[in-house]
Parts: C-alpha cells; sequence; structure tokens
C-alpha cells in the first residue's frame, strides 16, 4: 500500500495544466507564418531568414510532440493514483 499526502494530487493537477497551458502556446507558435521577419533585407544574414524560420519550426514541433507525451504520462498518473485511492477505500 502507497501512502501519499494529499498536496501530492494538487502537485500533479497543477502540472496537468501547465502542460495544458504549455500545449496552447506551442501550438499557437508552430501556427505562425514566420517566426522571424526581415526588417533590413539588406543587413547580414536577412537571406538566411528562411533557414532560421525552418530551424525554428523544426524545434517547436519536436517541443510539441515532447509536451503532449508528458502530458499523457501526467494524466496516466493522475489515473493510476485515483484508482489506487479508489481501491483501496
Amino acid at each position: 500500500m502507497t501512502v501519499r499526502p494529499d498536496w501530492v494530487m494538487l502537485r500533479a493537477y497543477v502540472g496537468i495544466a501547465l502542460h495544458a497551458g504549455a500545449l496552447l502556446a506551442l501550438i499557437q507558435l508552430v501556427r505562425a507564418d514566420a517566426l522571424f521577419v526581415v526588417t533590413d533585407p539588406a543587413g547580414p544574414g536577412a537571406a538566411h531568414i528562411g533557414h532560421f524560420n525552418t530551424l525554428f519550426f523544426m524545434n517547436l514541433v519536436i517541443a510539441t510532440v515532447g509536451v503532449c507525451i508528458s502530458a499523457a504520462l501526467a494524466v496516466r498518473r493522475v489515473v493510476r493514483v485515483q484508482e489506487q485511492r479508489l481501491a483501496h477505500t
């Protein structure tokens, strides 16, 4: 039998809420047309801005997948703890 203080569940629920907020922010960033915009086309590196946008887009997609997996695991933990509590009551 595992003894868990009540604050563990609060911490788990807050973690799920933070995952949801992170997912919302990441989805908005992934949906953006461009993360970086050239204001001076003659400036150094202006020709490579498309590469930076592609690179950061890929990073955001990977981060979004990671947060989705982490959120799913957090929800699974909460469900398991709730099932354990119901089984012992």
